[in-house]
């Protein structure tokens, strides 16, 4: 888990990284376009492809970072989990648990929020389709 939060946060830097590059490419005018993850973007469409291009690179490239974030949460939920659950030692008396039932909860809220923001995230990919 400590390697995942490690990645995690190199994905954070490189995608604010990549958000200000596509800020920048887009900085002139005060046009607004709608940019990766909901937010609007200002800017102005220099002149040829080149620069539609490269626009287009930095989005994907924004779009790639956040769809790996988003697999480096989903594995550090499933790390957490699958050792929240070998932490559950068998008694056979009373089948209690040999661990911390607060950390238990904890894991439980954190894969409840990660499955609300894929629903979220579900709901708006599917109004923007019918749209």
């Amino acid at each position: 888990v400590e390697t995942l939060g490690h990645r995690l946060g190199q994905l954070g830097e490189a995608r604010r990284r990549s958000v200000d590059r596509l800020n920048g490419l887009l900085r002139g005018s005060g046009a607004v376009a709608p940019g990766p993850g909901g937010a609007e973007l200002q800017g102005t469409p220099a002149a040829g492809s080149a620069w539609d291009e490269e626009v287009a690179d930095a989005e994907q490239e924004v779009t790639m970072l956040e769809r790996e974030k988003s697999n480096v949460e989903a594995k550090m939920l499933v790390e957490m989990a699958e050792a929240a659950m070998t932490a559950f030692g068998p008694d056979e008396e009373d089948q209690s648990c040999s661990c911390n039932c607060a950390e238990q909860l904890h894991i439980a809220r954190l894969l409840l929020a990660k499955m609300r923001l894929l629903c979220s995230h579900l709901i708006g990919g599917l109004k923007r389709s019918v749209a």
